[in-house]
């Protein structure tokens, strides 16, 4: 089990979005470089857009471990292979990260990235998906350990 973090997220904590399916789900390619879709850091939710707390430095890698299994079981629902999480920096939208339960599992290390308030329409919320896509390019993806190609 992995110690529950402060509520307080760190302003150089990273977070991730949980990723599915084959990289045509979750990358596109232009001019030879690989982008993250819109889709990764969108959904239906009016609010928030749930992210797993990573942690920062060290911590990451016991984090992953923690939450792998949470992944893959939502990957098995959803009838996709869980790859991974598209990984942000929480310096610049600090403010709208807030430690949060999370909806259908334990999770202690559940956030969101809050939406509602700052982004109330659609096309603004499109748009904050596009700033996290560029904040994710940052960053390596945070591949899941039980992740095997052959199965996506």
């Amino acid at each position: 089990m992995v110690e529950e973090p402060d509520q307080e997220i760190h302003k150089k904590e990273i977070v991730g979005r949980r990723a599915f399916g084959k990289d045509k789900d979750i990358f596109s390619t232009s001019d030879g470089v690989r982008h993250y879709k819109i889709d990764v850091f969108t959904d239906k939710r009016s609010d928030g857009l749930s992210v797993d707390r990573l942690g920062i430095g060290e911590v990451l890698a016991k984090r992953v471990r923690y939450l792998d299994p949470l992944g893959v079981a939502m990957g098995q629902k959803r009838g996709k292979v869980f790859r991974g999480w598209a990984a942000v920096s929480v310096t610049s939208i600090h403010d709208l990260v807030k430690s949060t339960a999370a909806d259908g599992e334990t999770n202690v290390l559940h956030a969101e990235i809050m939406r509602g308030d700052e982004f109330p329409t659609t096309r603004q919320k499109r748009a904050f998906a596009y700033e996290l896509c560029d904040l994710a390019r940052k960053l390596e993806f945070v591949e899941s350990p039980s992740y095997e190609p052959e199965a996506a």
